[in-house]
């Protein structure tokens, strides 16, 4: 691995092409090879967190973050990560509150939106839901999985009406990429 920043970016990229590619073992290896050259490499950590999670050892995954969270505090990616690991380890009150720094790094972060808005559903707080997934959906219109919930939201708050609409709206959308989501 080459000292100059634009190479250690390029790895930090092949990284997570590995991850994409699900080669889990070349990921860790070059995350794991960027933290010997510098050991506050955030995004080396927050990969590393991302592979430990997958593969169930939260509490390693957390201690990963924390690190990564250490060397660079201003990432909402940091905190997207934490509070899934959070979630694991049946922590919803952790979660959201990693997921509220998050979003208050990036407001249009569409996943830590959604996942915010899933753990409101399940917390019986409709309204904030509907909000959150509205704001998620001004980003992502044609994405399903916040149509779905929030048709799902509006269902529970009795607005049957609109929980239809919002199903329709998502059934006669083109599908895209996105829509599959």
């Amino acid at each position: 691995m080459a000292e100059n920043p634009e190479d250690t970016l390029s790895w930090h990229q092949l990284a997570e092409v590995e991850i994409t590619l699900n080669r889990r073992d070349e990921a860790w290896r070059i995350s794991s090879d960027l933290l010997k050259k510098d050991a506050k490499d955030w995004q080396a950590l927050t990969l590393l967190g991302h592979l430990d999670l997958e593969e169930g050892k939260a509490a390693q995954a957390e201690q990963e973050l924390d690190r990564a969270k250490t060397a660079n505090p201003d990432s909402p990616m940091i905190y997207f990560q934490l509070a899934r690991v959070y979630l694991v380890q049946g922590k919803p009150d952790s979660a959201k509150s990693a997921l509220g720094q998050s979003l208050k790094r990036a407001p249009n972060y569409v996943a830590a939106r959604i996942l915010l808005a899933g753990l409101e559903l399940r917390a019986g707080q409709m309204d904030r839901a509907v909000q959150d997934l509205n704001k998620a959906l001004k980003q992502a219109p044609s994405a399903m999985e916040p149509n779905l919930m929030l048709s799902q939201a509006y269902a529970m708050r009795g607005e049957f009406n609109l929980a239809e609409d919002t199903l329709n709206r998502l059934l006669n959308q083109p599908a895209t990429p996105q829509a599959r989501q």
